[in-house]
């Protein structure tokens, strides 16, 4: 086996402002969205394919795969949107150990609302021509 090859100091020093950079974008996006919206990352990550599918309903189990949380993290997260009326869950049809989470018409509506602020906030580098 090789030996690892180490970044040089000038390497460290740009990954260093890359991963700073980075957490202050991430940082200043979740505040501008929480501020426009009243949403947390967590609430819009999932209510983003939510709203994509077709009816507004997923199998908690797509939902965790499509954010790629462990099955914990989005039942609790599931549970706080629920009592904040943002989501539902309902039984499966198909399945009675598995459960579907269906966006509410409040979640709905407030859901599309943070594409426009982000939208500004990144400038319109991210458009499409």
């Amino acid at each position: 086996m090789s030996e690892p090859r180490w970044l040089t100091p000038d390497h460290a020093e740009v990954w260093a402002k890359y991963r700073t950079l980075r957490r202050t974008l991430q940082r200043a996006q979740d505040q501008q969205l929480q501020r426009d919206s009243g949403l947390s990352a967590a609430d819009y990550g999932l209510l983003a394919p939510l709203s994509e599918s077709a009816d507004g309903v997923l199998r908690a189990r797509d939902l965790g795969a499509e954010v790629d949380w462990e099955r914990s993290r989005l039942s609790h997260q599931i549970g706080r949107m629920e009592k904040r009326g943002l989501v539902t869950r309902e039984a499966c049809a198909d399945d009675a150990r598995g459960s579907m989470v269906r966006l509410t018409e409040r979640a709905g509506k407030r859901s599309g609302l943070p594409h426009l602020p982000m939208r500004k906030m990144c400038g319109s580098s991210f458009s499409i021509r």
